[in-house]
């Protein structure tokens, strides 16, 4: 999964919990950026979400293959 799509998920994920009062994409500056939670007890958390690649590596400018369990069940 690419990080575009992570992020979209992880931000849904994570707003729905009853304990969290903000969700913000933060940027660094050259550290890049990070994906900010804030709780209701004001606990602030920065996640720092990161992707890798096979070793085959993944060619960005083509469309995200996306693949299910099902296309991987170990037999």
């Amino acid at each position: 999964m690419r990080n575009p799509r992570f992020i979209d998920l992880f931000e849904q994920i994570v707003s729905a919990w009853p304990e969290v009062v903000k969700y913000e994409r933060v940027e660094l500056g050259k550290e890049g950026a990070v994906q900010r939670v804030t709780f209701t007890d004001g606990i602030e958390i920065d996640f720092r979400i990161v992707n890798g690649a096979p070793d085959s590596g993944d060619d960005a400018t083509q469309p995200e293959k996306i693949v299910t369990k099902y296309d991987k069940q170990v037999r």
